[in-house]
């Protein structure tokens, strides 16, 4: 088993790889100049296995990866993991922003399916299933909401967008959904 810092290394390496097939075989298609991530980091914490973020307005942008899910899962991060966050990164430089008819970011969808096959990765799911017992989790407080119908329960992140102005409504009765507090 490698080191976390021989991880780094070979998830940084396999990213510059990626890239440079990416750049050989694609990149004068593509809507962005095809330019290496700015910044591999390290520093995703929870259940999320890794992150890809583009800033649009530049044309470039970053990767961050979870270490503690890296080191315990070592074999399947590099080979599945590492292309996943990879395959964002390029479908942003090859088509930029994509959104769905209502507005919505379209994240993993047939551009970025296809880009998973373009690297040679046949699953692509958007969810890992990756041992995550070491992961420290924050439990979030949950809301009480009521409807005409039923009774909801929202998680804080949720209840504050509520409490901002953002509406949310019941699937089933189509109301208006009221925080029970104060």
């Amino acid at each position: 088993m490698p080191t976390l810092t021989e991880m780094k290394s070979a998830v940084e390496d396999k990213v510059v790889d990626m890239m440079a097939k990416f750049e050989e075989e694609v990149g004068s298609a593509c809507k962005y100049p095809v330019k290496l991530p700015r910044d591999i980091n390290f520093t995703v914490k929870g259940k999320t296995a890794g992150k890809a973020y583009f800033d649009y307005a530049v044309g470039e942008g970053h990767l961050d990866f979870n270490p503690v899910i890296m080191e315990d899962n070592w074999e399947r991060f590099i080979e599945r993991t590492v292309p996943h966050e990879v395959a964002h990164y390029c479908v942003s430089l090859y088509v930029g922003y994509l959104t769905s008819r209502n507005g919505r970011r379209i994240c993993h969808g047939k551009d970025w399916k296809g880009m998973m096959r373009y690297f040679g990765i046949s699953d692509s799911t958007r969810c890992h299933s990756y041992d995550t017992s070491r992961v420290k989790t924050r439990v979030q407080r949950k809301w009480e909401y009521k409807c005409d119908c039923s009774t909801h329960m929202v998680s804080t992140n949720l209840h504050n967008k509520m409490q901002r102005g953002q509406k949310r409504h019941c699937a089933d009765c189509k109301t208006n959904v009221k925080w029970v507090g104060v």
